[in-house]
């Protein structure tokens, strides 16, 4: 019995590879749609400020294939400022569905410190029935390190 356990370990992390390097291809198809990389949606899914004056601090994502409910996530975040405001937003989403898990938009304003401006929006969606808003990026953080990690 000890020898079917250990025959069957490799082929399940051979599985997790290979689901983990489809979804890392797939997160980046739909990074770059979000981006507008292929011309159809630029950046509808987040608020787009006026190009004249963005200046774009970070925009990145990150893949994980969750083995928990067997979805292929992507977590973009894009960092703008614009007029002397800082504009944080971060989407969770599922790569192939595109189905949102979560959303963050934070806007700093004048004279206050990061941790005394609430954010704009902040929505999580483990299920369409299920939909909460949060308060803190701490909040959103803690909610996609649920979903990312398993």
């Amino acid at each position: 019995m000890c020898i079917c356990v250990i025959a069957f370990c490799p082929l399940a992390h051979a599985q997790s590879l290979q689901e983990q390097d489809i979804c890392a291809k797939q997160a980046q198809k739909a990074f770059e749609y979000w981006r507008g990389d292929d011309k159809k949606m630029p950046r509808q899914q987040m608020p787009i400020l006026p190009d004249t004056q963005t200046i774009t601090l970070k925009e990145e994502y990150q893949s994980h294939y969750n083995t928990r409910i067997k979805k292929c996530l992507v977590l973009i975040e894009y960092n703008t400022q614009n007029e002397g405001e800082t504009h944080v937003n971060k989407v969770l989403l599922d790569a192939f569905e595109r189905r949102y898990y979560g959303y963050y938009l934070w806007t700093s304003r004048p004279g206050k410190k990061v941790w005394e401006v609430p954010p704009i929006s902040c929505e999580l969606a483990p299920s369409f029935q299920e939909q909460t808003n949060c308060t803190s990026t701490e909040a959103f953080d803690a909610f996609v390190a649920k979903y990312m990690e398993e």
